[in-house]
């Protein structure tokens, strides 16, 4: 019996692990292209685990640390990763064998005469079982909770980027929406001056009360536009404060007021599209569910073999009579058992076919995820060009909206023009203008969502999944 004991745990600890080979991954990575479409240069060197430093706003990065260490959503994604790392330590226990330790004591008194009347007993003991796995189930088990883990770390890791993205792109908008503000503005001084000009041409019999009415149409005109993007502003300014986790009502001074849209770097960020394989966390959430998946198909096979369990124990046992020696017994106890399925009436099959298929189901989310990746970055780098040249033409637009209108208003005045000149003159530039701010915003944003397609705005730091990342401001002492 001791060398069929010694037998197995040998097995134990030398049994092979067969876990299936995933070609996935691999074949993708192979199958890229070596480079993009739409963007063949670019900086390599660009910064994308904390990118908005790019942007070079202290206000941006303010607002970003501030969801990072407050948001509750990614707080959330930080304890599923901890509850996900537990479950995997908890499969790993399966792995090695389970020791109890054991203590009682008694002292009784009984109808039997003396000296044997009164009886005192006192034992402690170790016992044990474990489950040798011989042919590698458990352990293959262990590795897809690990894999499980991973992928729950990843997903939290792809929050991330999106949260931050998410914040660039809502501060990038706001910054928009008040230059639009500031656009009206500046037109509705414009026209109120065109409709006081008119009213007094018209008091001088040099217009017409329909040109005076048409003023006052195109100044209310303006004026009705302001409330729409002021609500849109205090739509964002809530947004932001929400992603940071704050009530929206609770919004910071600094960002209801008006500041330009953060410069865009003028050299795009750039990767090769292999790199975007090992970057982006939806990604690596989908290698890391494949591997789970595999590791549990063989887990699931596994359930054909037998298995072994060892049970074993030792004690030491005190009795004593009142007035007798006491006697002490030293006690153990040693076995093996056995299991092995007979008749299931299909269950290990179907459970084996169940995790094929999700192995499946796992690769073709992977390759799936692959392509969205790839277009993502070609849209995201198509967009960003066509934003910039559209921006660069309407600047050019805008000097000669601003020139027609300054002139038509001149002839305006000199009476060498009539009134529909300054009209359409005014309209064009407050149009062109309103557009190339517009084009301006969406250069900005379509850069977000290229650092957010190439997978930045997370680094690979192990302490990083103990918490949220905290600003100087938010971190207390105990946490340094």
């Amino acid at each position: 019996m001791p060398r069929l004991f010694c037998v197995l745990a040998l097995l134990a600890l030398c049994g092979c692990v067969s876990m299936p080979k995933n070609e996935s991954v691999a074949a993708a990575a192979a199958g890229l292209p070596s480079a993009w479409r739409a963007s063949s240069a670019g900086d390599d060197t660009a910064e994308l685990a904390q990118w908005w430093s790019n942007f070079a706003d202290a206000q941006l990065r303010a607002l970003i640390d501030k969801a990072l260490a407050r948001n509750y959503d990614l707080k959330a994604a930080v304890e599923r990763t901890r509850q996900a790392r537990a479950q995997s330590i908890i499969s790993r226990s399966d792995l090695f064998p389970e020791l109890d330790v054991s203590a009682s004591a008694s002292r009784q008194r009984s109808h039997q005469p003396p000296p044997a009347g009164i009886a005192s007993d006192a034992g402690v003991g170790v016992s044990g079982t474990w489950v040798v796995d011989i042919f590698g189930g458990n352990q293959l088990a262990a590795l897809a909770a690990t894999a499980q883990a991973e992928a729950t770390n990843e997903a939290r890791r792809d929050f991330e980027v999106a949260l931050i993205a998410n914040v660039a792109t809502a501060y990038m908008q706001l910054r928009g929406l008040q230059r639009q503000r500031a656009i009206l503005e500046e037109n509705i001084a414009v026209r109120a001056d065109t409709l006081q000009l008119t009213q007094v041409r018209y008091r001088a019999g040099l217009a017409s009360d329909l040109d005076v009415a048409r003023a006052q149409t195109q100044l209310q005109q303006a004026q009705a536009s302001v409330p729409g993007v002021q609500q849109q502003i205090d739509d964002h300014l809530g947004t932001l404060a929400v992603l940071s986790g704050d009530p929206p009502e609770s919004i910071e001074r600094e960002l209801r007021e008006a500041s330009p849209i953060p410069p865009v770097s003028p050299v795009l960020p750039h990767r090769a599209p292999g790199e975007v394989l090992e970057r982006r966390p939806d990604l690596r959430q989908a290698a890391r569910r494949i591997d789970a998946a595999a590791a549990g198909l063989g887990a699931a096979k596994a359930d054909l073999l037998p298995k072994f369990t060892l049970s074993f124990g030792g004690s030491i046992d005190r009795l004593a009579y009142r007035s007798m020696t006491p006697v002490t017994d030293h006690l153990f106890n040693l076995g093996l058992g056995i299991f092995w399925p007979l008749f299931n009436a299909g269950r290990i099959h179907a459970n084996i076919a169940a995790h094929d298929a999700a192995l499946r189901e796992a690769e073709y989310a992977f390759d799936q995820a692959l392509l969205n990746a790839l277009q993502d970055v070609e849209s995201a780098y198509t967009d960003v060009r066509a934003q910039r040249e559209r921006s660069a033409l309407l600047n050019l637009a805008v000097n000669s909206a601003r020139l027609s209108s300054v002139l038509a208003q001149a002839l305006y005045e000199a009476g060498e023009a009539d009134f529909l000149s300054v009209l359409d003159a005014h309209t064009q530039l407050l149009d062109t203008e309103r557009d190339l701010v517009q084009a301006q915003t969406d250069a900005a944003v379509g850069s977000v969502s290229l650092y957010r397609a190439l997978g930045g705005g997370w680094q690979d730091i192990r302490e990083e999944t103990a918490g949220p990342r905290l600003s100087t401001e938010d971190r207390r002492p105990d946490d340094e």
